[in-house]
């Protein structure tokens, strides 16, 4: 592999200097791995135990295994039963990242140790790419090792970790070298433009980064356009010289028609079967919440003095986790210097360039700062903007080197230039500060892995004793229900709790999570407040196995809920050795629905896997709960819209109803399908609104609800509110499927 990315780095090279090229990598790549083998002590570890064993880890998990069970990461048929999970509606699309997992796969079938072998990889991957990404600036050879390997293993690496693979940063360095070269190619001078011996990367590489960034997760690649743009047009405004914006945009270009082809499954589930519901949970104010702070960017990892105990700052999240280290981050103050004070002709203006990247990426990225603008004008989709530092990284890295190397050569005198044993050993002690202070990161790493090694134990043993003692058990049901993907944790469940006996499942199917809006209407209907009827509804689509996560309900629930359990099933459940999880056998339950008769459970089955989905459209905002869930309302503008749409092959009636109220006494008028219209008239600000629609196979309609009333002035509140839903439903109508 080495010997194919120098070919491509450097693709007219000699034999010979390709040879050199490809054990200077070699070398590179070997350092990375050896230094993150000692900061995390991984001979002392079982890397079948991930590395991460919770919340967003439980997600990347169930890719592995789903990639180990030999699919693939748009679909997966063992979860959201009964329907299977089409997990390209949540459009994360890890395709380069998967295709390394997935021949890693051909060796392992252990999800976690899958995940654990790609992140350790894509960090010696990232010091080689760097390492190749560098050579052309001129830089000394020890700086490059030392640069490389301290740009991967920042702290964001370690923060981030397998919960986060979808933030590896393999291919960034080349995106940020490109944008340093083209911004520091050509300068206008009083002569024209200032040309000269400008370090260059081949054209193979260029398209090789953009082709796997393109591929991979969202992020990355907004970013890196937004770097390429900003490049190639402060460059062009420069100089006038369209062959640094042209080489710039093309890239651009590439990378956004591989992110599109990227998305295509997700659009094309969204087309099926519309955006699920599940995922409209982002909004604008999200790119302040999450946005980067200069106060973590250059604060050391090993002793934070910029984070006092005794201070309480607002909005601290996942933007704690970018920072860049001390050494890191004296080459960021060292970039803002450079952006406002370094020469812009010679050599220095690479100097310049790297910091005005540096700032160009801070001022998109701050919180208030152009990306929140971005956000509000064009889309909200790219929210944590504190993900930006692994590319403001390699600028202030550069920055630092580029400095030391030129103050050793100004300095020093020629038996003082960048070679000799001192400048070595200078750099050897930039190496082993910034080794110990960003490996500082990794410590929760390896403290926490006997305390996940031990559920590892406990859950992987309880499911592979489940599914012995229940051979003929197809699908479990999984309580109590969790959303996703917008789980917040339950009692004391952790997000994503319930993907976890998937992870160590040989042949269940499981119902979480529900994804599709036809998977939560399914769940919405379930009467898991009445254990009879619940298991009545669950054997009548085919599951025939129970799985409770006791530490989701709060003291007794869980008791209470297994004690009714038990005389239904006339069988204690099996608990596991932590008696955290109980499983009920189903089998006779379902072996009594069996011998209704087909047509019987055809319908039962369609009523309750082929609902009419009610959703809310133009108009409305967001659903709000009271009164400890007793009421849902939505509120509205003028105007506004109800969607419906049914799933099933057959004509379904179904009746909406919801109280109204406005401000004041007012008219609302509700157009539906087939020439449908009522006006609700609302004498005394509150009505009831009954719509009973009949609809087709397949078909979507939609009532448009226009309000004849005044607007509702909420002091504080820059919503144009005139009514409000209040506990709107759907339900067949009586008599009818």
């Amino acid at each position: 592999m080495t010997t194919v990315l120098a070919a491509v780095v450097g693709h007219r090279r000699a034999p010979s200097r390709l040879l050199g090229s490809t054990a200077m990598l070699v070398a590179q790549f070997v350092l990375a791995m050896v230094v993150v083998t000692a900061v995390l002590r991984l001979w002392q570890l079982d890397l079948r135990v991930p590395f991460n064993y919770w919340g967003d880890s439980i997600f990347e998990l169930m890719l592995a295994k789903s990639i180990a069970d030999g699919g693939w990461i748009w679909s997966i048929q063992r979860l959201g039963a009964p329907f299977g999970l089409a997990i390209a509606a949540f459009p994360q699309n890890l395709v380069f990242s998967s295709l390394v997992m997935k021949a890693i796969a051909i060796f392992t079938s252990e999800p976690g140790l899958i995940l654990n072998l790609f992140w350790l990889f894509s960090i010696g991957l990232t010091s080689l790419i760097c390492h190749a990404a560098l050579r052309p600036f001129g830089l000394t050879r020890g700086s490059v090792f030392v640069f490389s390997t301290l740009y991967a293993l920042l702290p964001h690496v370690f923060f981030r970790n397998i919960a986060h693979i979808s933030l590896t940063y393999m291919f960034v360095p080349v995106i940020c070298a490109q944008a340093l070269i083209v911004l520091s190619r050509c300068k206008a001078t009083a002569d024209g433009v200032e040309r000269g011996a400008e370090p260059r990367l081949s054209r193979p590489f260029l398209v090789l980064a953009a082709l796997a960034i393109g591929t991979d997760y969202i992020y990355n690649a907004f970013f890196s356009c937004f770097f390429l743009s900003f490049a190639g047009i402060a460059a062009y405004l420069s100089t006038r010289n369209g062959k640094a914006l042209a080489a710039s945009l093309s890239l651009v270009a590439l990378i956004g028609v591989t992110a599109l082809v990227n998305l295509s499954p997700s659009l094309w589930t969204w087309h099926q079967q519309g955006p699920p519901a599940t995922i409209d949970y982002k909004g604008p104010a999200e790119a302040e919440y999450y946005g980067l702070k200069i106060r973590h960017l250059v604060s050391p990892v090993l002793v934070d003095i910029l984070a006092p105990e005794d201070v309480t700052y607002p909005l601290e999240n996942e933007n704690a986790w970018a920072k860049l280290g001390g050494v890191g981050g004296v080459g960021f103050v060292l970039a803002l210097g450079a952006a406002l004070f370094a020469s812009r002709t010679g050599t220095p203006r690479r100097l310049w360039a790297a910091g005005v990247l540096a700032m160009a990426g801070v001022l998109l990225a701050t919180v208030g700062g152009f990306g929140a603008i971005f956000n509000v004008l064009i889309t909200p989709d790219i929210r944590a903007y504190n993900r930006i530092v692994v590319f403001i990284a390699f600028f202030a890295f550069y920055t630092l080197f580029h400095c030391i190397e030129w103050a050793w050569a100004r300095f020093g005198g020629k038996a003082a230039r960048p070679s000799g044993a001192l400048f070595g050993l200078t750099l050897a002690g930039i190496f082993a500060i910034g080794v110990v202070d960003q490996g500082a990161a990794g410590k929760s790493l390896v403290e926490n892995h006997d305390t996940y090694r031990a559920r590892f134990d406990v859950e992987r043993a309880f499911v592979a004793r489940v599914e012995q003692s229940v051979p003929d058990a197809q699908q479990v049901f999984q309580l109590p229900i969790a959303p996703f993907p917008g789980d917040p944790g339950r009692e004391d469940m952790w997000p994503y709790d319930h993907g976890r006996p998937y992870l160590w499942s040989n042949r269940f199917k499981w119902s979480w999570p529900a994804l599709t809006d036809v998977q939560t209407a399914f769940e919405s209907q379930l009467k898991t407040d009445d254990p009879a009827k619940l298991l009545d509804q669950l054997v009548k689509v085919g599951f025939d196995g129970l799985w409770i996560d006791r530490a989701g309900y709060r003291d007794g629930v869980a008791e209470a809920l297994e004690r009714r359990l038990t005389e239904l099933t006339a069988k204690a459940p099996l608990v596991s050795d932590d008696e955290r999880y109980a499983f009920f056998d189903l089998g006779r339950q379902a072996r009594e629905w069996a011998t209704a008769a087909p047509a019987v459970q055809r319908e039962e089955r369609q009523a309750l896997t082929e609902p009419v989905l009610l959703g809310f459209d133009a108009g409305f905002y967001g659903e709000e709960v009271s009164e400890g869930g007793a009421r849902r309302h939505r509120w509205s503008g003028p105007k506004s819209k109800v969607k419906l749409r049914n799933t099933a092959a057959v004509a379904k009636s179904v009746v909406f109803t919801t109280t109204v109220q406005a401000s004041a006494p007012s008219q609302l008028t509700v157009v539906g399908p087939r020439g449908y219209r009522q006006a609700l008239e609302m004498k005394g600000g509150e009505g009831q609104l009954t719509v009973a629609v009949t609809l087709e196979p397949h078909e979507r309609a939609e009532l448009a609800l226009s309000l004849d009333g005044p607007r509702i002035l909420a002091p504080g509140d820059k919503r144009t509110l005139h009514f409000v839903l209040i506990n709107p439903s759907l339900k067949p109508k009586a008599g009818k499927s």
